[in-house]
């Protein structure tokens, strides 16, 4: 009878989205010890008569397949039972709006290393961990929802209902989108779990095309490199004049008065137009 050869080197390889350590030792125990239940049911006389270290069920074969299960078996013993129970789960906690400023405010504007960053931002929040790996996805995941400002500084505010209203007109009559749909239950903090340390959540994979800050929805933009570099100071000068930002240097306050002072004005103005116009709206029904 004519066996074919079995390749213990392939059927070891870990799988691309092998869980871990411990689960992997696992299986490839019970793959060994199929593999010698498999050559004692196959093995005649004759091979153990004539052992060949070439044939896939010989005796030297058997040797080495028992050896190698019980080194795996040594090594799963050896593994701290918490690691052995249950496999590490990933950190899927998001981000608050305060943590991702804090994230941009100390390595855009301060220009710090990852691991200063981590160092400091585990500091103030000491109750979930955070990997270096895991703020720096926080961080490019910001890049996706990046505010559209004007030449000016000020954000390009939108109009939620009216942008619907537009988007729903423009299908009725057979267009295309003109703009992306809006999905303002995306918020800031929503979309921001830590995922690649995380793992990336449905939330974190969706293009958010606005927001909403401080009452008011505005323009969105997705960057993607990664090399990109916006401070603090151009997104959101406002939290660098928030006092519950204490993490904020006092020379930075300083020069976000006029930006955040300009914006508040530009929100002021563009509610004011808004009710004057939903006043208008219900005279005239």
């Amino acid at each position: 009878m004519q066996v074919e050869k079995i390749s213990i080197n392939t059927k070891l390889q870990p799988k691309r989205h092998s869980p871990g350590p411990s689960q992997s030792a696992t299986s490839a125990l019970r793959y060994l010890r199929f593999c010698i239940r498999l050559a004692d049911f196959h093995m005649t006389a004759s091979d153990i008569q004539r052992p060949s270290s070439l044939h896939p069920f010989s005796v030297p074969f058997i040797t080495r397949l028992r050896l190698t299960a019980g080194r795996c078996q040594q090594q799963q013993q050896q593994q701290p039972p918490q690691q052995q129970q249950q496999r590490a789960k990933r950190n899927n906690q998001p981000y608050t709006f305060e943590q991702e400023a804090f994230v941009i405010y100390h390595h855009v504007d301060l220009d710090l290393p990852w691991e200063q960053v981590r160092a400091l931002y585990m500091a103030r929040w000491p109750a979930i961990d955070r990997t270096v790996g895991g703020l720096e996805c926080a961080y490019y995941r910001t890049n996706l929802r990046m505010p559209v400002t004007t030449a000016g500084g000020d954000l390009l505010l939108v109009d939620p209902e009216a942008e619907q209203q537009q988007q729903q007109h423009h299908h009725a009559h057979g267009g295309a989108a003109m703009t992306p749909p809006a999905t303002p239950e995306l918020g800031p903090t929503a979309a921001a779990g830590d995922a690649d340390e995380d793992g990336g959540g449905a939330a974190a994979k969706k293009q958010v095309w606005y927001l909403h800050y401080k009452g008011v929805a505005y323009r969105t933009k997705m960057v993607k490199c990664r090399k990109a570099k916006v401070a603090l100071m151009e997104r959101f000068p406002e939290e660098l004049l928030d006092g519950a930002n204490e993490w904020v240097r006092e020379e930075h306050r300083v020069m976000a008065r006029g930006a955040a002072e300009r914006r508040r004005l530009q929100r002021e103005e563009f509610l004011g137009a808004r009710a004057v116009q939903s006043r208008g709206a219900m005279m005239y029904y």
